[in-house]
């Protein structure tokens, strides 16, 4: 790899900390990290600009080295091992530590290396910020550096001494068979502190143990258990431990289309995201997650009106104000955005879809307190006002408003379910009144969102185009899966948006942009769903394995995959992908299922990648 090529997003795992998260590549390099939360500035990024973009790696420093990365089994501990003329040389262990303990945060990345030859030769870069600014670096011997950059520091801990320059600092040392190594980086501190003070071995046992207590929480047994595991893991990780708000993703700006302009940032909270979150970790049984959500949104919303935004800062209200970047992007995709200007979008799904979440959650054993009541009352009554007016969609076009079909079918949902949630909170006048507003959603949906022959659903109303969000009517009950008007919907978006290999192009209209969608990943699992709805099993089972010789090892899930190529692109992991996985094996888990052997040959294969020098 020499210093233009930019890893594949797939080459990657990924740590977390319920307040940031940051890519480790094969290659062993953390490409990309903000620091102290998901939604700051980032410190690695050079998987967004080969040439300045900050990076911090520790691999071999030989030629031809081959590499593999696993987790520690029900961890988010990754481990990268590097391989030598056929045989193990060095185990790189990285995590972002958990403490364990309330309100205790740590911005450190831990890396310890262990080596398995005698007289090991290995690399250390370490050159975080933006590397076209000034920089100063400060040493402090034989505790390590500080480089500061404008009014940010990052600090690297280690006994070792190593070359200085206008980047940062690097050098190379040899390890004795089995000895270890450690090294620590910090944020927005003042200098470096001794190694002995982090007490990383131990730090690395709480971290272990945080990560499979959580998980044991869960209710879960049955196919695909390890798929479930390590999606599960990926919905906790990116909650931010403050406020519980969940970032969608936890990288910005890497592309759905190579070297198109279809490059956002999704380190922010949606609302329509997390709901569906809270929907399937309350459905495995993580019920105090939906409650702690639910608190957290109350206050936000109480103090805007009722009102709902699309899209949430994290940690800084200023971040998720839209803007590009100079940077060259991952392999030439352009402009480089970090902040999302969807938060000033309405999207009438938002509102719907956290009454649903609620539904769903005390569906599971939440408990529904009077504050919760009040947040589910409060939305109906917006969506009451709002539910006839136009918005953006689910998929956030930006183009004019529009009366999408989906927002609308979301909002039916939500009433229905509100009138549930709320008999015994509400008056007479008040439930009917919610009632009768659902029944009018649903008779102008089925007079207004279907094409002028009445044959299928649509779009929006006065279109005669189809949208893979309609994938999703059955599945909540709107129609029967066997409805005329249905199956007419399921056979034209299969006629306009299957591409090929179960996947699907999100909708018909172009956004106004350069280049055409990729595959999906989520809509992909809906059609999973629907196909195991209407009987199909075999060809369900068949998509879901199909799918799966798409993924990584670490069965992390990107946003989309590439039609031709099926490499991963977009944002990276992606909430939803793990949430649309982890549903559809819910829908099939009550039948026998077998994972491929072509299946478990693909991932074997995509799990081990080549350093060539």
């Amino acid at each position: 790899m020499v210093v233009s090529d930019f890893p594949k997003i797939e080459d990657h795992g990924v740590l977390f900390n319920n307040r940031t998260a940051s890519l480790v590549s094969k290659f062993g390099e953390i490409d990309w990290g903000c620091f102290p939360n998901f939604d700051s500035d980032p410190v690695f990024f050079s998987i967004l600009d080969r040439d300045i973009g900050g990076k911090f790696t520790i691999e071999p420093a030989v030629e031809g080295y081959t590499s593999s990365q696993a987790y520690e089994d029900k961890t988010n501990v990754l481990v990268t091992s590097f391989f030598y003329n056929g045989e193990l040389a060095m185990n790189l262990v990285d995590f972002l530590p958990m403490l364990g303990q309330p309100g205790a945060t740590a911005s450190d990345i831990h890396r310890r290396i262990e080596s398995f030859q005698n007289d090991l030769l290995v690399k250390i870069t370490f050159n975080p910020f933006n590397l076209s600014q000034d920089r100063e670096i400060q040493e402090f011997p034989d505790r390590g550096y500080l480089i500061r950059s404008h009014d940010m520091t990052q600090t690297l801990s280690t006994n070792l001494k190593l070359e200085k320059d206008n980047k940062g600092v690097s050098g190379t040392f040899r390890m004795a068979k089995s000895e270890v190594k450690w090294f620590v980086s910090s944020n927005s501190v003042n200098e470096s502190h001794d190694l002995k003070s982090f007490d990383s071995e131990n730090r690395l046992s709480e971290t272990i143990s945080f990560w499979k207590e959580w998980l044991y929480k869960g209710k879960y047994s049955g196919p695909f258990e390890e798929i479930v595991d390590r999606s599960l893991l990926v919905l906790k990780g990116l909650f931010f431990e403050p406020t519980y708000f969940m970032a969608a993703s936890p990288t910005a700006s890497l592309p759905e289309v190579t070297g198109g302009e279809s490059n956002w940032d999704y380190r922010f909270m949606w609302v329509r995201d997390t709901s569906y979150v809270i929907d399937i970790l309350s459905s495995f049984g993580y019920t105090d997650e939906a409650l702690r959500f639910f608190y957290s949104l109350i206050s936000q919303i109480q103090r805007d009106n009722g009102d709902i935004k699309s899209v949430y800062p994290i940690s800084n209200p200023e971040a998720i104000v839209e803007r590009e970047t100079d940077l060259n992007g991952y392999n030439g995709s352009k402009p480089v955005r970090f902040g999302n200007a969807a938060s000033d979008q309405f999207q009438l799904d938002q509102y719907g879809s956290l009454i649903n979440a609620v539904s769903v959650a005390h569906n599971y054993g939440a408990v529904l307190t009077s504050e919760i009541l009040d947040l589910v009352k409060t939305t109906a009554k917006k969506l009451i006002e709002k539910w006839d007016e136009p918005d953006r969609s689910i998929w956030e076009i930006r183009e004019e408003d529009r009366h999408y079909v989906y927002s609308k079918v979301i909002a039916w949902e939500a009433l229905n379910n509100a009138a549930v949630l709320l008999a015994d909170a509400s008056t007479k006048e008040e439930l009917e009144e919610i009632i009768r507003t659902a029944g009018k959603i649903k008779e102008t949906i089925n007079r207004r969102g279907v094409d002028s022959t009445g044959k299928f659903y649509v779009q929006y109303f006065g279109s005669d185009r189809v949208d893979t969000a309609l994938l999703r009517l059955p599945m909540i009950g709107f129609c029967d899966i066997k409805d005329p008007i249905f199956m007419n919907t399921i056979k034209r978006i299969e006629e306009r948006l299957l591409v090929t290999d179960f996947l699907f192009r999100r909708y018909e209209t172009d956004r106004g942009l350069d280049l055409s969608d990729n595959g999906f990943l989520l809509v992909s699992f809906w059609y999973i769903e629907d196909l195991f709805l209407m009987g199909d099993i075999k060809k369900a089972k068949d998509g879901l394995n199909k799918l799966l010789t798409f993924f990584n090892g670490l069965h992390l899930l990107p946003e989309e995959i590439s039609l031709n190529e099926k490499k991963y692109l977009g944002n990276y992991p992606l909430g939803l992908s793990h949430v649309g996985l982890m549903a559809a094996i819910l829908r099939i888990s009550s039948g026998s299922f077998n994972v491929s052997s072509s299946v478990r040959k693909t991932n074997s294969n995509n799990n081990e990648v080549k350093k060539n020098g």
